[in-house]
């Protein structure tokens, strides 16, 4: 179990990486990362194969923890990628795919850990119950906004905000005094702000693989949609 952090960012600049034909699972130069960007169904293979391999909890806590963390870079690198050759001519869908790919891993490995650290130092049962503290209240706002969206309620054009910004406070358990002087209701007034969120892009990329879970595709089309929408308003800000 040498896959560490380091030798992961090395890899990330090497000039080859492993050719599928010639994976080797038991290769420590061969991270699951390289193998994700193969193939989803490999992966899954190769991350069973480690498991298995395995000989106590400890070792399987070593590769769950380091499989995380080698997602959480190669999200961090494509994003920061994406970001700096907005304007240029790369096929930025594929890289988009590629965060994608990743994030749903990172959630997954997540959940693993959880699962084989047995919800004790991770304490998974009230990360469960408080889950969205985990989120901003503009990423909340969204997840809400498009789920009653995808159902034919959307806010501003055929509901009113105030009832949803109060649903948002009893289900996330923020007290208010005057419901239009609360963050929610303004953020409700304005979702999505594709003027002047700058972090409008970065939020509906963290909240789609939630949606991804659970197979609400239609909502996942409309996310993948308004990204788009954001990226070229973006573009646009730029030209001016």
């Amino acid at each position: 179990m040498e896959n560490t952090l380091d030798q992961f960012i090395l890899n990330l600049f090497r000039t080859e990486k492993p050719i599928l034909s010639n994976i080797d699972f038991d290769d420590d130069n061969v991270f699951v990362c390289d193998v994700l960007d193969h193939s989803v169904d490999l992966a899954k293979d190769f991350i069973k194969h480690k498991l298995n391999k395995c000989t106590n909890r400890m070792e399987k806590m070593q590769f769950l923890y380091s499989s995380r963390e080698c997602f959480r870079s190669a999200i961090n690198v494509n994003e920061y990628y994406l970001e700096e050759n907005d304007n240029n001519d790369i096929d930025k869908q594929q890289i988009r795919d590629t965060i994608k790919r990743n994030k749903i891993a990172l959630t997954m490995a997540e959940r693993a850990i959880c699962f084989y650290d047995n919800c004790m130092t991770l304490d998974c049962k009230e990360k469960k119950q408080q889950s969205f503290e985990n989120y901003t209240n503009s990423q909340i706002v969204l997840i809400f906004y498009y789920f009653f969206k995808s159902n034919g309620l959307e806010p501003r054009k055929n509901i009113d905000v105030s009832p949803i910004a109060k649903f948002l406070h009893l289900i996330i358990g923020k007290e208010f005094t005057e419901i239009t002087n609360s963050d929610f209701y303004n953020k409700l007034r304005k979702v999505p702000n594709f003027k002047t969120d700058k972090e409008l892009i970065k939020d509906l990329e963290i909240i789609k693989p939630l949606f991804q879970m659970v197979q609400l595709n239609e909502i996942v089309g409309m996310i993948d949609n308004e990204i788009d929408i954001a990226h070229n308003e973006k573009k646009k800000s730029k030209e001016k």
